[in-house]
């Protein structure tokens, strides 16, 4: 009889244990299926960021959105389903966020929010070893959460008459994606599953007006033209 009291005494323990140890972990992976991040021109130097996250609203009600770029600011108020409209800024400990409040904290949130990032396309330009100009355009993502972003892309479009000269982050071909809008500008997209608390995200490349690069191939073409003329006057001196 004792026995089979301490059986039934473990039994419930180990399902008290389970029953707790499911709702920690739900505490604590408040899950977001999509975080996506998409740079717009809004000048030739600014950019509009638009971020739309689907997922959970933490414990305290609220959905978080990232800092990313330094001087965002919100553009107008928040869009989607089950959020209010207002889009408050915040800190968690030394890291600034933004974040939008849940109607039903209980029920899954759509969230979409613009945000205005000047001087995003305007930095100094580098000179590069065949004296062209290169401007470098960068983004960095980081997973300040507490629980992993399931899937997470940013789509960085170009200013209308600009060029990718040169992609250094990712450094493999396969993890980029480069395209062109129905206007004619050039993109660039950098994807990820699963990232993890901590995680980053990050993309680097190099930018310069289509007429730079149009410039550089008649300059590559007359140099190979000169270089050629040389040759054919050699070869017949030789004869």
């Amino acid at each position: 009889m004792k026995i089979m009291k301490k059986s039934i005494i473990l039994g419930l323990g180990a399902m008290l244990s389970l029953v707790f140890s499911v709702n920690v972990m739900a505490a604590e992976t408040a899950p977001v299926s999509q975080y996506k991040e998409t740079f717009t021109p809004a000048s030739s130097s600014d950019a509009v960021l638009t971020v739309e996250v689907t997922g959970q609203a933490e414990d305290d009600g609220y959905l978080y959105i990232s800092k990313t770029v330094t001087d965002m600011a919100p553009a107008g108020q928040a869009e989607g389903a089950n959020v209010e409209a207002e889009v408050e800024e915040c800190t968690r400990g030394k890291l600034e966020f933004f974040r939008v409040k849940a109607k039903d904290p209980a029920q899954p949130v759509e969230v979409k929010v613009d945000f205005n990032c000047p001087g995003f396309y305007a930095a100094e330009p580098e000179a590069e070893d065949n004296g062209a100009a290169y401007v470098p355009v960068s983004t960095k993502f980081t997973n300040y959460l507490s629980f992993p972003v399931e899937s997470y892309s940013v789509t960085v479009t170009l200013p209308e008459g600009m060029e990718i000269v040169k992609v250094s982050t990712p450094s493999k071909y396969a993890d980029f994606l480069l395209g062109e809008t129905e206007d004619g500008c050039r993109t660039i997209t950098v994807s990820k599953k699963n990232v993890a608390p901590a995680a980053s995200v990050s993309s680097a490349f190099t930018i310069q007006p289509s007429e730079n690069n149009v410039k550089n191939i008649v300059l590559w073409v007359a140099c190979l033209a000169v270089g050629g003329a040389v040759l054919v006057a050699k070869l017949k001196e030789n004869k």
